[in-house]
């Protein structure tokens, strides 16, 4: 049988008494859109992170990193939290995230941390609740129009703001997040980067309006296709450089050896595998399999790839503990994974769970609902979508034999099917129940600004 994600659901509520000082550094780093199969670590063939390859050398790869979501702001709300979606609430383009002092900023400014963010998306703006806990949030970065959005290059100024806050900080512990927000489309890279994995395309097509486009389809000629795709190449390539810039900067203030670095995406990206571009409404491989790196400078590395599949759930524990902060009062779903490679111990876990409330199985964008997503370390996948109205849908996949889910086996094997349906079932039945207790997340009207940023974005119709 399976067994449910572990919950604490111990919640405090009083402040923290015990006074102990942390001394050491954390850097979190989310970059947008960035799909792990696009990553030289991860086996990708071209030349797109040679920053991140050298990086993981150095610490710890997990290869089968999923993310919560399909989305940025459950993706980042999860990654605050330590809760899944359904359970923080924070799934809906209206949603935000109440007053809660136990995110992870929070609890690190508790401990005397300076906790600064620099954000670049519209879905991380204020109006989201997702600042709790940071000294600074800096959003200067995030567009005011849409336009502005799809196109600006903003991985460089990331990284200037970055190290000029830890200038400000260097002789005191900070926490510093920073989200990189280039990858997502549009793909229109830097002159540098523009060509750098398509030199000889002489095509017409290019990486703009990817959401809105009627060229980007199907039956599409593969070789546009693959011209987008070495678009979102040099995108990532771009924002490698940049990271890089950022490590070399802090090296060279003799900060390395006192500070954690975590670097992953909030999710992936889709190039019409399922017929869809961007991301956002489906729970498949692209989408949710994203790249996670950590180094930890004090902690003894015995196996520096992880196999096990973990969540981004899992960073808000493992980073509490690799600060030595007790979080064991805290109500979270994920999981402490340090010792997968502090000791090659492998995690006690049956399986993660992925969703999005605007799941849709194929183009055209009609009736959505909920899709979740169950992958089981035996490497099963079970996708179960709609609603009640509409009816629901069953997917299995073996991505062993089919890591691209191309081959439905729910009527074939029609029995691990309905098990698998009934153990996502009992899950999210625990997820919601934990939900009701922590009551997080609360719905607002979009202000006009933010409503045009995400149609504009093809966020919302």
């Amino acid at each position: 049988m399976l067994i449910a994600f572990a919950i604490l659901t111990g919640c405090h509520s009083g402040s923290r008494k015990d006074s102990q000082r942390i001394n050491r550094n954390l850097i979190l780093i989310s970059i947008d859109s960035l799909r792990a199969d696009h990553v030289g670590c991860y086996g990708y063939g071209k030349s797109t992170t040679p920053f991140l390859d050298e990086f993981s050398r150095q610490g710890v790869r997990f290869n089968n990193s999923y993310s919560s979501s399909s989305w940025t702001l459950p993706s980042h709300a999860s990654l605050f939290t330590g809760l899944t979606p359904t359970t923080h609430g924070v799934v809906k383009f209206k949603s935000s995230l109440k007053p809660w002092k136990n995110t992870l900023p929070g609890i690190a400014q508790e401990k005397g941390l300076k906790t600064i963010a620099v954000v670049c998306a519209p879905l991380l703006k204020k109006r989201y609740g997702l600042h709790q806990g940071f000294d600074v949030y800096d959003t200067d970065l995030i567009p005011p129009e849409y336009e502005e959005a799809l196109i600006s290059k903003v991985a460089a100024r990331v990284t200037d703001k970055a190290l000029g806050y830890v200038d400000k900080n260097r002789d005191n512990p900070f926490f510093l997040f920073l989200h990189y927000w280039d990858v997502h489309y549009d793909y229109n890279p830097p002159e540098k980067y523009a060509n750098m994995f398509d030199p000889e395309y002489d095509g017409k097509i290019d990486g703009l309006n990817i959401r809105y486009r009627k060229d980007m389809t199907s039956d599409m000629d593969k070789r546009d296709l693959q011209h987008i795709v070495s678009l979102y190449d040099g995108e990532i390539r771009y924002t490698d450089d940049e990271i890089g810039r950022l490590i070399t900067g802090l090296d060279q203030r003799g900060l390395s050896s006192k500070t954690m670095v975590v670097i992953t995406s909030d999710h992936g990206e889709e190039f019409l595998e399922h017929g869809w571009k961007g991301h956002t409404n489906t729970c498949y491989e692209e989408v949710i399999k994203v790249p996670l790196l950590m180094k930890i400078p004090w902690v003894k590395t015995l196996a520096p790839v992880v196999d096990d599949y973990v969540s981004t759930i899992d960073l808000f524990p493992t980073i509490l503990s690799a600060l030595g902060i007790k979080h064991e009062e805290l109500a979270l779903q994920g999981m402490n994974v340090i010792d997968t490679f502090s000791k090659n111990k492998k995690l006690e876990r049956s399986f993660i769970t992925a969703e999005t409330r605007y799941g849709q199985i194929a183009p055209p964008l009609t009736s959505v609902g909920p899709w979740k997503a169950l992958i089981l370390p035996d490497r099963q996948k079970f996708h179960y979508y709609g609603k009640k109205s509409k009816g629901y849908s069953s997917l299995l996949f073996d991505l062993k034999n089919d890591p691209h889910e191309l081959n439905n086996l729910s009527e074939k094997k029609e029995d691990l099917t309905n098990r698998y349906r009934e153990a996502l079932k009992h899950e999210l039945t625990i997820q919601k129940k934990l939900k009701k207790k922590l009551d997080l997340s609360k719905n607002k009207t979009l202000d006009t600004q933010t409503g045009e940023l995400l149609k504009g974005l093809g966020y919302i119709q």
